[in-house]
């Protein structure tokens, strides 16, 4: 009896590595928007890719429901996790997620924003904004 509960034990562990997302849209759905930023940025190292990209696509879609000011085109970039030029901040949280770090500028001409992204591979991601509106990506 107890080897078929052991047996038991290895399917939750077989869905999580083998096609389960990790996340599920009702919950999601509670979730602040803060709280959705920072999983989207929070480093998955111990999950498989493929499983990472569901949880995020699903976090991204509860994003895109509660924005309807974003457009269609702008919410399937968004959806796959597309940067683009002239995306506003919210948008670019949806993408990238929460930074490691913020640098501020502001002058009599607007204000400049860097959004730093450090990830686990040692590499690390700027994205620059002007006026609220994103103008460069580097990495």
């Amino acid at each position: 009896m107890k080897q078929g509960f052991s047996q038991l034990l290895y399917i939750p562990i077989l869905l999580l590595f083998f096609g389960c997302t990790t996340v599920d849209i009702k919950s999601v759905k509670n979730w602040s928007d803060d709280k959705i930023y920072q999983r989207i940025s929070w480093p998955y190292n111990t999950k498989p890719k493929h499983l990472v990209e569901q949880d995020w696509k699903i976090m991204r879609q509860v994003l895109i429901e509660r924005h309807p000011e974003w457009s269609e085109e702008e919410g399937i970039k968004i959806l796959k996790g597309e940067a683009f030029l002239g995306m506003n901040q919210d948008q670019a949280l949806a993408v990238f997620g929460a930074p490691s770090d913020i640098k501020r500028t502001i002058t009599g001409y607007g204000s400049n924003e860097q959004w730093i992204y450090e990830n686990s591979n040692f590499s690390t991601i700027y994205i620059y904004f002007k006026n609220g509106l994103l103008t460069t990506i580097q990495n």
